[in-house]
């Protein structure tokens, strides 16, 4: 299990992770058709599998609890100009194929990640907002990430954490066309079996990093900036991608780029043995490499 410590130079980051979540929060509307958000809904909704749906962001919408949960089987796309605020849980937890066209989905104080993937999520433009809220104590950053593509622990039995057969999809995908990125531990987590590619987009963040890869991810494109300094005066280094090894089954630590702009003190941090294949990018970095342990 990969809990927290990564030590970057003079800082390092304790990951964080809010157990006991329930799957489906006990007060959520299920939908089959398309659904209009008018922002006085008192409780998440649920694609049901084997339904398509359209899910329009018409008013903004703060709730306690999974905001848009997408069952195995479910078809869903999200677009609008509102924005969705989760308290506790997730704006979005997907384990269907989804696909967010535009929008804004935030962290609204929860401890858990903005969106989870356990199924197949194609993000082509609109604002996934992470946690600001990320303490530092001492040497250590603590908090959420932004996006989890994965698994937190591939054989826990727990769905929130865990590949459950019938629940999720056994390697989740995540395709990143567009949109805007900002904050979290991690702006971007591919996890335990995760898939993750990134063609365009714009990733910024001042309280963490960009991308942290664990399987494996491509990037084919796109802007990222990272710079923790402006909030930490004492954490001097950023770094926009960390790659990390750990087995050679669900962890393998395998990322390509082949395009890019990336922007920040440290292009890379690496953990263990991964494989990383620079074919093109543009990399503005002091330090190109470091390396670091997690316990």
């Amino acid at each position: 299990m990969k809990k927290a410590l990564l030590g970057v130079g003079a800082f390092a980051v304790a990951t964080t992770f809010a157990a006991g979540l329930n799957v489906v929060s006990a007060f959520a509307t299920d939908i089959s058709s398309d659904y209009s958000i008018t922002g006085n809904e008192t409780e998440g909704l649920v694609v049901k599998s084997g339904s398509s749906v359209t899910i329009s962001i018409d008013h903004d919408l703060a709730l306690d609890g999974d905001i848009i949960f997408v069952e195995n089987g479910a078809t869903a796309t999200i677009k609008g100009t509102g924005t969705l605020s989760a308290k506790t849980n997730s704006v979005l937890f997907n384990n269907g194929t989804t696909k967010i066209e535009s929008g804004t989905l935030a962290n609204g104080g929860t401890s858990f990640y903005t969106v989870l993937n356990h199924g197949n999520l194609t993000i082509n433009g609109g604002k996934i907002l992470g946690s600001q809220n990320i303490i530092l104590k001492g040497s250590s950053f603590e908090g959420p990430s932004n996006i989890e593509n994965g698994y937190y622990d591939f054989g826990s039995t727990d769905p929130r954490v865990g590949y459950v057969v019938g629940t999720g999809i056994e390697k989740p995908t995540l395709t990143i066309n567009g949109g805007t990125f900002e904050y979290g531990i991690y702006n971007v987590k591919n996890d335990d079996n995760g898939v993750l590619t990134i063609n365009k987009g714009t990733f910024e963040n001042s309280v963490g990093f960009n991308v942290l890869n664990w399987n494996k991810a491509t990037i084919n494109g796109g802007t990222f900036h990272a710079d923790v300094a402006k909030k930490y005066n004492n954490a001097k280094e950023s770094v926009n991608v960390y790659d990390g090894y750990m087995n050679t089954t669900t962890d393998t630590g395998e990322l390509t780029i082949n395009g890019g702009a990336f922007d920040s003190e440290y292009s890379f941090m690496v953990k263990g043995a991964p494989e990383i294949a620079i074919a093109n990018g543009n990399f503005n970095s002091t330090k190109a490499l470091a390396t670091s342990t997690i316990t």
